[in-house]
């Protein structure tokens, strides 16, 4: 039972339950009729229910009592923001109950749930149990990868839903976000979630995303032993810091699985693995997972990675991790000396986002920039030397001709991470901005500082796009050169967005953006990259500077970073 604790005791109180539905009543305007009342628990009711226009059938969902209201209101915002999000239960419609409550329409999902699955016939194999962790992966890492960070916070068996497929399989949704935060770091004013999977931290009011992993894998527990590792009330729960480890128990566990529980039931949520490196468990024996093509096409880099989204193809080139590669670290400035350091291999955009790839996010979302809700953006004056505020300019018309092909601009920082959001959703694994080392190593391709040198000293000159275009190239066009590992225009077309920010690029780009009094453009965000009416600076051998994170102008754009499994190397 999912339950909330607050630690100071308060005074009882009779609530009356909201009368339920009974079947063949119509709600929402008449547009749904109940069908049968599928489930009752401590905050709501789910309900089976047909809507009359299509025959349609789904789930609705309710508040038991008027005084959880708000938890529903939570739940479908967080539903909202997963909206097409892999693994998770699918949200079909919303609507107000006649007491100002909010009531959401999901799939109707006829497997019944994984507790359920495991009583009736029994533990799950291993490649059974692994099948569905894998799909839960899925669901958590779109979750974590928004911003912020979506905590389910009550993962558990009976929380995992089933669809039966015609080919006699269960595909597995997580659902019940009612108690799911978005996470921002700080303390939790009481204790939620589910006693027997509950993260030891959590009793300490701390959480953090690997909370959410420590719950997933005490589910994966039950599914191998069908039972879970703990059991009893608050009083034993209280006690699992000096409780025997789950996997003791597990003498018959394979080595590899041993080692998959020990990781995700660590106690100290500091030992404890990350969903990356569950993940990447998960699939280094070879599966692959659903949704997710790798071709096999070699480039001067490597392999390709493409994912299909409608007519939009958004291709990916591994940069390999297996080595000290040259690059900037954390604590460096823009034009300083490079350091060695070490990194995981990655997939880095082949090239950077291009209008059309951009537009099939808004299309699909309704998202708008912040250039189109403020009504202007910035334009780059050489007389003057910096750039101008611009009425009526956003991502479709900075201020020159473009095509589908060409990478959009006038995006800010927030709007390339609500790009990134979107497509992590899509491909249920970590997307993100790259780093600024990751940049520096992508662009350099394993090249000699000299090399890269001349590369930009060809683009000075001319040969690539630089000073001898007057707006961007194209993704494809001969000018934007291909570097080694088959990444396309880092050498001079467009500034691109970083994940990495602080407080030293203040005074770089606040004189730079100064003076049309407008907008103060937010904290400085670092921008790697070259334009097309400034090549990169013969200082160093790739230009990198800084910009407000509202900031958006017509040179500036975004390339995305996506996370590599150990079976893609």
């Amino acid at each position: 039972m999912a339950v909330v604790i607050t630690t100071t005791p308060v005074k009882k109180r009779k609530i009356s339950n909201r009368p339920r539905c009974a079947p063949g009543d119509c709600v929402a305007d008449g547009r749904y009729r109940v069908l049968a009342l599928l489930g009752e628990g401590s905050f709501g009711q789910v309900y089976k229910v047909c809507e009359l226009a299509t025959g349609a059938i789904g789930a609705m969902k309710r508040a038991r009592h008027i005084k959880n209201r708000h938890l529903f209101a939570t739940e479908l915002n967080h539903l909202l923001r997963l909206r097409g999000a892999p693994h998770v239960l699918p949200l079909l419609d919303h609507f107000v109950d006649e007491d100002g409550s909010d009531v959401f329409i999901t799939e109707y999902l006829d497997g019944g749930n994984l507790k359920e699955a495991i009583t009736a016939r029994g533990r799950l194999t291993v490649p059974e149990a692994m099948g569905v962790l894998g799909q839960m992966t899925r669901a958590l890492a779109a979750a974590h990868a928004l911003d912020p960070p979506i905590l389910h916070r009550d993962i558990k068996p009976s929380n995992i839903l089933g669809k039966r497929r015609g080919d006699n399989r269960v595909q597995w949704f997580l659902s019940d976000w009612g108690l799911a935060v978005d996470w921002s770091g700080s303390r939790e004013p009481v204790v939620s979630g589910t006693y027997s999977y509950t993260a030891p931290e959590v009793w300490d009011r701390k959480r953090y995303p690997v909370s959410d992993i420590y719950s997933l894998g005490m589910t994966l527990y039950f599914m191998l032993f069908g039972r879970p590792a703990y059991e009893g009330g608050s009083t034993s729960v209280r006690r699992l810091q000096r409780a025997p480890d789950p996997v003791m128990v597990a003498s018959s566990c394979p080595p590899g699985l041993k080692n998959l529980l020990e990781g995700m039931l660590a106690k100290d949520p500091a030992h404890r693995w990350s969903l990356a490196r569950v993940m990447t468990h998960i699939h280094k024996g070879g599966r692959r997972p659903r949704g997710v093509m790798v071709l096999q096409t070699r480039l001067s880099a490597g392999r390709l990675w493409r994912v299909r989204l409608g007519d939009e193809e958004l291709d990916f080139s591994w940069v390999p991790g297996d080595g000290t590669h040259g690059g900037g670290h954390e604590g460096q400035t823009p034009g300083s000396p490079l350091s060695p350091v070490q990194l995981e291999s990655w997939w880095m955009g082949r090239h950077s986002v291009t209008r059309a790839q951009f537009g099939l996010f808004v299309r699909e979302t309704g998202y708008v920039t912040e250039a189109g809700r403020r009504g202007w953006g910035r334009v780059w004056c050489g007389e003057e030397g910096r750039f101008v505020l611009r009425e009526g300019v956003d991502w479709q018309n900075p201020g020159f001709e473009q095509g589908g092909d060409h990478p959009v601009v006038m995006v800010s920082h927030k709007d390339a991470r609500a790009f990134v959001r979107w497509l992590a959703g899509k491909v249920g694994r970590w997307m993100f901005l790259p780093s600024r080392r990751q940049w520096d190593v992508a662009c350099r391709a394993n090249h000699s500082l000299a090399a890269v040198m001349d590369i930009c000293r060809l683009v000075e000159r001319g040969a690539g796009g630089g000073t001898a275009s007057m707006q961007t190239s194209s993704v494809g066009a001969p000018e934007t050169l291909v570097n080694a590992w088959g990444l396309v225009g880092m050498h001079g077309n467009i500034f691109e967005w970083t994940g990495d920010g602080g407080a030293e690029g203040l005074d770089l780009f606040a004189s730079t953006l100064a003076g049309d009094g407008k907008e103060n453009m937010g904290e400085p965000r670092l921008v790697s990259g070259s334009t097309w009416f400034s090549i990169a600076p013969s200082s160093s051998w790739i230009g990198q500077g800084w910009a407000g994170e509202h900031e958006c102008n017509h040179c500036l754009g975004f390339r995305v970073a996506g996370l590599s499994l150990p079976w893609e190397s």
